[in-house]
């Protein structure tokens, strides 16, 4: 699986942890905090109604291409059956009954399709909050748009250690990486926190050192 998928799984399980009634919808107020829990940002009520809109348009255009995609579909199934039934089965075999069908008559028996109902996509209002996929939209959205030092600073608070808030420790680091499913080794862990490395005089790292570190690797390999 992608780690887009991933994302969007942690995206739902975010929204179910503050769709506490099941209702399938949660507020703008709950929208905040569950950004803030995502991002570590508090963002502003004015950027959240733009970031709803955005994922109502969003889920919108995806909600009319999948009844697009089925009516084609159903249209495709519709002209086989139509070519598959002017082809008479029974005047090839020599039947004694060769009489050709009325349009009526053939059209019940083989433009049997169902028709696809369309269907107006539920119009959301901020009153009542939003859906799963209307939030999904909106944090993804948000996330694209995060500056670089936006993403090193949540990449930090995800590596801080509890215990030493503001500095990424050892532990810290050994602890994320094996819950990630990606452990790393002892070695690696001390290549990384070498001073030579960090250039840091402790066995601990923080949010400045580490944008630092991060700024040089990226222009490193820029170069």
């Amino acid at each position: 699986m992608t780690s887009l998928h991933f994302l969007q799984e942690d995206i739902r399980e975010v929204f179910n942890i503050f769709d506490e009634d099941g209702s399938g919808s949660i507020s703008i107020q709950e929208v905040k905090r569950a950004l803030y829990t995502i991002t570590g940002e508090q963002v502003p009520r004015s950027e959240v109604l733009k970031l709803i809109v955005y994922g109502r348009d969003a889920v919108e255009r995806e909600r009319q291409k999948a009844l697009e995609d089925h009516k084609a579909s159903q249209l495709s199934t519709a002209l086989e059956r139509d070519l598959q039934c002017s082809i008479s089965p029974s005047s090839a075999l020599g039947s004694a009954d060769t009489r050709p069908q009325s349009r009526s008559q053939n059209s019940m028996s083989c433009s049997n399709t169902p028709r696809v109902q369309s269907s107006h996509a539920h119009q959301f209002d901020s009153s009542e909050g939003i859906d799963v996929e209307v939030f999904e939209q909106v944090v993804l959205r948000r996330l694209q748009h995060r500056s670089y030092e936006e993403e090193l600073a949540f990449t930090f608070a995800l590596l801080e250690d509890p215990a030493y808030v503001g500095f990424i420790t050892k532990e810290s680091l050994r602890r994320v990486a094996a819950e990630s499913g990606e452990p790393l080794t002892e070695a690696e862990i001390a290549e990384m926190f070498d001073n030579l490395v960090t250039g840091a005089p402790t066995a601990a790292v923080d949010l400045s050192t580490f944008t630092d570190l991060q700024l040089a690797a990226r222009k490193a390999e820029d170069s």
